[in-house]
């Protein structure tokens, strides 16, 4: 029974289903097996593929970081001047550039401190100034060390230096505030002493000058008193010539056949002004003298274009009074010319004339021309250039400078005589204050008899000369000769000769009476020049020469004088 039930099994066992079924599994299995085989080997591959490719991409890191750290330390050394060969150089170089390259080999490494890699090579190369022809600095932190040392040492030096220079600067002043301070206490104790000296002779001068205004007030009355003395004798003399005149009068009557006898025969002529007896002729200045240069022979006025100057116009000067500043005083001190106008109060004039080097022109002169802006008419021949001539043409041409030169001096011309034909151009009016009397023509008396046509002109010329003259007479015109003319309005023709002859009749001007007043100035609308209120005592007489006029001349003066600028 075991042996067939072993029989059995066997036969079981060699089924062919069985196997198949076996063989199956088996094949399953085997492939199961293999399969697991097959990925853990290729598994194992792989993962040793990826080990080698990331230990080769460290091994590249890593000697692209040994490069990276090489080149820095080449270049550092460069730049601090360490020697490398030619190819160290060129590497150097190289390297260098793929560092500061976008997108080179260095930008793929991952340093994280490359930017800051980059920007040290960049102020290397600001600094030390890289030569990209030879790959070198041409400067080097070395250098530059010893180059800071050296400067180091000099300041150091310097510093040193200025210190020594100021302590001796404090020492010297110290010792010049020590001396300061001994010559200010010196100084202060000397001017204490002098203001008290001072203040004692100002004290002394003070009660001086009280003593003397009151003496001079003493003075004024005196003289005050006087002058209504005087003026009382003038009117009792006036009225007993008044008398005289009436019982003179009465005998005429009474002797009419010797009234006749001594009747005046004499031509009729209006008020001549005449300088040459040293008359006062105007008392009103125009302006005087600011500044005076004595070595250009220069002043300065106040006088200028706002009352109508220009170059050419001439100024008589005189001294002002001591008790009136508008008032002149003495004689004629000499003549100026205006040369140029600075401003509408302001020019600048040369002399022309200093009658005496012991009274020469000052600051605070007076300016006088009594012709200044008035009408005038000229007739008669003119001489203005010195040499006279005896050509119509000629005389006629220097009529006509004259009338310029009156232009120049603000003077406006009426009227005037033709001294071609003797015929009058223009008309004197109301408005014409003076006759320029010029020179009549010479007329020769054997031409005269032949009648030729010179003698005629003469003839003609002078009839109209003396035309011109009655009618100033019945105007009650001004007559003045030419010559007086320009010695009034301070013109000067010639040299030195001419003005020494002339000094003996210098005329004087103004009146030494305290109490005067003026008119108008010599510019038509001119304000009046006001005069400051008096001194309280008059100034010293300056050192000077006698005046050379005649006592006779001072006496025979007319007490009243005639205003030139007033009515005709």
């Amino acid at each position: 029974m075991a042996g067939l039930k072993k029989s059995k099994r066997t036969k079981d066992i060699g089924s062919p289903n069985i196997v198949l079924v076996v063989f199956l599994v088996l094949f399953v299995l085997t492939n199961i097996i293999l399969g697991l085989w097959v990925y853990f080997a290729n598994d194992d591959r792989n993962r040793a593929l990826e080990a080698k490719t990331k230990a080769d991409q460290e091994k590249t890191a890593a000697q692209n970081a040994a490069k990276l750290y090489q080149t820095l330390a080449d270049d550092m050394r460069l730049a601090m001047g360490g020697p490398l060969t030619a190819d160290e150089i060129a590497v150097v170089n190289q390297e260098r550039a793929q560092i500061l390259a976008e997108g080179g080999s260095y930008s793929k490494l991952g340093e994280k401190n490359l930017d800051a890699y980059k920007k040290v090579l960049e102020s290397l190369r600001a600094d030390l100034e890289l030569d990209a022809a030879t790959g070198k600095y041409t400067k080097t932190y070395k250098a530059e060390a010893e180059k800071a040392a050296r400067e180091r040492d000099e300041a150091l030096a310097s510093l040193t230096k200025t210190q020594k220079q100021l302590k001796e600067a404090q020492e010297l002043f110290k010792t010049l505030a020590e001396k300061q301070d001994a010559h200010y206490a010196d100084s202060s104790s000397k001017f204490d002493k002098q203001a008290k000296e001072v203040n004692k002779v100002y004290t002394a001068q003070s009660d001086q000058m009280t003593a003397l205004i009151k003496k001079n007030k003493e003075l004024q009355e005196q003289i005050d008193e006087e002058d209504q003395k005087n003026q009382k004798t003038e009117r009792s003399y006036k009225h007993k010539l008044k008398e005289m005149e009436a019982l003179l009068a009465d005998k005429d009557k009474e002797r009419p056949d010797a009234a006749a006898g001594l009747r005046d025969t004499r031509e009729p002529h209006a008020l001549f002004l005449d300088i040459s007896q040293g008359k006062p002729l105007w008392d009103d200045p125009v302006g005087n003298i600011t500044r005076v240069d004595l070595k250009a022979k220069e002043v300065t006025i106040n006088v200028g274009s706002a009352k109508g100057v220009r170059p050419d116009l001439t100024f008589s000067v005189f001294a002002p009074s001591k008790y009136i500043a508008t008032r002149a005083e003495k004689q004629l001190k000499g003549t100026i010319e205006v040369i140029r106008v600075l401003g509408p109060n302001t020019s600048v004039a040369r002399v022309t004339a200093n009658f005496d080097p012991e009274f020469p022109i000052h600051e605070g002169d007076l300016l006088f021309n009594l012709f200044w802006g008035t009408h005038v008419a000229v007739g008669g021949y003119v001489d203005v250039t010195g040499v006279p001539s005896e050509s119509p043409s000629e005389q006629m041409r220097q009529l006509n400078d004259f009338i310029y030169l009156l232009s120049r001096q603000g003077i406006i011309v009426d009227a005037y005589l033709d001294l071609t034909d003797g015929s009058v151009k223009g008309a004197m009016t109301p408005n014409t204050r003076y006759l320029i009397r010029g020179e009549d023509i010479r007329i020769d008396a054997k031409e005269l008899e032949n009648k030729e046509p010179r003698a005629e002109r003469a003839v003609a010329v002078n009839n109209g000369i003396l035309t011109m003259r009655k009618d100033a007479i019945e105007k009650g015109i001004f007559v003045i000769s030419a010559k007086n003319f320009a010695t009034v309005i301070g013109y000067r023709q010639g040299g030195p000769k001419d003005q020494t002859a002339f000094r003996p009749k210098l005329p004087t001007a103004g009146s030494l009476t305290p109490g005067l007043t003026g008119g108008v100035g010599a510019v038509g609308g001119s304000p009046r020049i006001e005069a400051p209120p008096p001194m309280p005592m008059p100034m010293p007489e300056p050192k000077e020469k006698k005046d050379a006029e005649p006592k006779e001349k001072k006496d025979a003066e007319p007490k009243e004088k005639a205003d030139p600028k007033g009515k005709g």
